[in-house]
């Protein structure tokens, strides 16, 4: 069974194509971020003493824990942008969201 591509996106079954689009930039976006906080020893390290990450937790954004090594972080990135690219490709299109 192919994964749940509105839910990943965060968007529900009845979005349409600019909604879609939205939601997966805003995805992207948030991996970028979230990658580019991780990623550099000084900003993690500050990001790291918040007493609360509130709701933009990078950590969970990619599905990571705190101590994990930058190499680690960096594949996981990866792999979170691909599952959004996949999921965006998918049902931007009349012919596959109709699947």
């Amino acid at each position: 069974m192919p994964p749940d591509y509105y839910k990943i996106l965060g968007i529900s079954h009845s979005a349409n194509l600019e909604e879609i689009k939205q939601a997966a930039k805003m995805k992207g976006t948030e991996i970028t971020t979230a990658f580019t906080v991780l990623s550099h020893a000084e900003t993690r390290t500050t990001y790291d003493a918040k007493p609360d990450l509130g709701p933009h937790n990078h950590y969970a954004t990619l599905s990571v824990k705190k101590l994990t090594p930058t190499a680690e972080i960096k594949v996981a990135a990866q792999a979170r942008m691909q599952e959004i690219k996949e999921a965006y490709e998918n049902i931007s299109k009349p012919e596959t969201r109709a699947v």
